[in-house]
């Protein structure tokens, strides 16, 4: 029967925010000719979009004929389908709420402003009295209970940058590396409250491993790298971002066209870096 097959000529690699072209070739089977139209790709992923120039072409019988297929990938932190608001829009909002706020002080009487300024005070020198309280039996050289015992404690860890510090939403597994100091073989590492498993690169780097559910949704994630007692404790947390853009990862896409009755696909083999 008259058929057509037809497929790019080559894969897609690319890094996020660029774009690529490839030709794409038809070839007509047992005499099939006439006009090829509906050119269309599905399953791309996130913030990446085909188009096809020509958008249709005339296959002669036993023959070839190409068109360009052109993959636009969008930057980390940007998107397609939504334009970002402008920053003079941000500022004005910004700046007329802390105006609001200002005027709202400045309508306070002078006396209710000069009382909350001595209830202040006087809830400062609470304070400093507790303070003193608590300290006091812990000073002079009385038989303290810290003698010499057992082995030093364990170091409380810092986190001071993760690497890569975000991805965009749907990327595949990938590692996580948290950078900091005083890491331990016994350090445990969570990411946004769940425990992840951990392998300890040296005292100052541990690696986890990203799950697909971890990148699914755009969000700021916190990282926390705890060490165990005696001592240790929890450090700060580093927040990692999932935020818009193409994700990064290898994929599959489809080519679709059509010649009268007949529709195939073809795939597109995609890496984004």
């Amino acid at each position: 029967m008259p058929d057509f097959t037809f497929g790019a000529s080559g894969w897609i690699q690319l890094t996020a925010g660029q774009s690529q072209t490839l030709t794409v070739t038809f070839n007509s089977l047992n005499g099939l000719s006439g006009t090829i139209s509906n050119f269309g790709c599905s399953g791309l992923p996130a913030e990446m979009t085909c188009t096809f120039n020509p958008t249709q072409v005339t296959l002669p019988n036993n023959g070839t004929v190409t068109t360009s297929l052109t993959i636009t990938t969008t930057a980390l932190g940007q998107s397609v389908s939504r334009q970002s608001i402008g920053m003079g829009a941000i500022n004005w909002g910004t700046t007329g709420a802390m105006m609001l706020l200002g005027a709202c002080f400045a309508g306070l009487p002078f006396s209710r402003r000069r009382r909350a300024g001595r209830i202040t005070v006087a809830w400062m020198l609470v304070g400093m009295l507790v303070g003193i309280l608590v300290v006091l039996p812990s000073c002079g050289g009385g038989s303290g209970s810290g003698g010499g015992g057992g082995g030093e404690n364990n170091p409380v860890p810092a986190v001071t940058s993760l690497n890569p510090a975000k991805a965009a939403a749907g990327s595949q597994v990938q590692n996580l590396y948290v950078n900091g100091t005083n890491f331990l073989s016994t350090s445990t590492v969570t990411y946004n409250g769940v425990l992840h498993n951990s392998s300890l690169q040296s005292p100052t780097q541990i690696q986890i491993a990203l799950a697909p559910n971890d990148v699914a949704a755009t969000g700021s994630y916190p990282v926390v790298v705890t060490n165990p007692s005696p001592g240790g404790g929890s450090s700060a947390p580093m927040n990692f971002s999932v935020v818009t853009g193409t994700p990064t990862g290898y994929f599959t896409a489809n080519m679709n066209a059509t010649i009268g009755p007949i529709t195939h696909s073809a795939q597109l083999s995609i890496q984004i870096q």
